[in-house]
């Protein structure tokens, strides 16, 4: 079902690929329910994709960790998002790394920024301008 959502979407079939996707994510397909979560974001229904990006990183989705602190950075809810950052992080998410080692900068917390930044993968030092990282968005198969 995930797949065939997949062969949907990129046929620019989205409201064929969100049922697909939606049928699977129901079922327990936790990369279904990344899919459907960032094709719901795509056509601006923030609160259903948070949903679906909640309940996958409560199943331990890394890319829903993130997907979600990133939403949740973006609505103002930084505490949530920085915990969410902090799980994805400690499992091995460089993008929530990197966006973790920002936020410990903005909160004066440097040691933890410089550790997150360098675990990230930066080779260089933090900068006070950086960016963080955007929603991962790529479609998974399974």
């Amino acid at each position: 079902m995930n797949n065939l959502a997949n062969l949907l979407s990129t046929q620019s079939k989205a409201r064929e690929a969100h049922d697909w996707y939606r049928k699977a994510a129901e079922q327990g397909n936790l990369i279904a329910m990344v899919n459907l979560a960032n094709l719901l974001h795509k056509v601006k229904a923030f609160n259903d994709a948070e949903l679906w990006w909640r309940r996958a990183a409560e199943f331990g989705n890394t890319d829903a960790m993130h997907n979600l602190a990133v939403a949740l950075d973006k609505s103002l809810h930084v505490d949530e998002a920085i915990t969410w950052y902090q799980r994805a992080a400690e499992a091995g998410h460089a993008d929530a790394m990197h966006n973790l080692a920002i936020r410990h900068r903005y909160l004066g917390q440097l040691a933890e920024a410089t550790d997150w930044w360098h675990r990230a993968g930066h080779q260089r030092a933090q900068r006070a301008n950086e960016k963080p990282r955007g929603l991962v968005t790529r479609r998974s198969s399974r």
